[in-house]
């Protein structure tokens, strides 16, 4: 198990040459983009990846939920590993099954707020070439933060000296989230992301309900729309 962090490091720091983190405002979240957020609850051997899908602003699409053989076990800060695998074969189900092909992916974890600038939003956002970001409940990079109580406020997030991510405090009061472009999204876009999905809860929103529909999977409260072969 001690080398296995070593190979997936390697992987990580090749695929890292690959990212794009465009400067400015973008179109990928223009009002009508597709944005798919995923989610994955775990039992036993099976990993359960829900799907929300909405057009900006707010625009209820559908929702999906996939159940997946976990291929890789948990090692912090190598989580592409584990998760990486089951999204992207969501992701090739929506396109060849639905025909659903998202113009933007949030991920419930982190882009290149990763000490290896490699999080999962960047590791799917690469391999399926398709803007992503990603949004996680605490940080990787540990740091101060200066970010007023206000919902709504934002401050930097760094890695050495290049500005990486955001602390965005979803709620007034309440512990900050931390937003950064996984792959083919600004800085700029993630923040403004955050705003336009920005709800009545700390989390949000589309995270909130992709996790509360994989949980329910996990527990076989629903039954799943898509069962990879993997697991049969």
């Amino acid at each position: 198990m001690n080398q296995v962090p070593t190979a997936w490091k390697s992987q990580l720091v090749e695929l890292a040459q690959q990212v794009d983190i465009p400067v400015g405002a973008t179109q990928t979240v223009a009002s009508g983009a597709l944005l798919a957020t995923f989610d994955i609850q775990y039992e036993s051997d099976s990993a359960f990846v829900a799907v929300d899908l909405i057009r900006l602003p707010d625009q209820s699409v559908d929702q999906f939920v996939g159940k997946f053989a976990v291929t890789a076990p948990y090692v912090p800060r190598y989580f592409s590993f584990r998760e990486g695998p089951p999204i992207l074969g969501m992701l090739k189900w929506l396109r060849e099954s639905q025909g659903l092909i998202p113009d933007l992916i949030l991920i419930d974890g982190h882009g290149i707020a990763h000490p290896l600038k490699m999080g999962v939003a960047t590791y799917v956002g690469i391999l399926a070439n398709v803007p992503a970001v990603g949004c996680a409940k605490d940080p990787l990079l540990q740091q101060p933060f200066e970010l007023d109580e206000a919902q709504g406020s934002i401050c930097p997030m760094w890695l050495e000296h290049e500005q990486v991510g955001i602390a965005f405090r979803s709620r007034a009061g309440v512990k900050p989230i931390f937003l950064s472009p996984g792959h083919r999204i600004s800085l700029e876009s993630t923040a403004e992301l955050a705003h336009i999905l920005n709800g009545p809860f700390r989390i949000l929103p589309p995270i909130r309900r992709a996790d509360q529909l994989a949980r329910q999977a996990a527990r076989r409260e629903v039954s799943c729309d898509f069962i990879s072969s993997e697991n049969a």
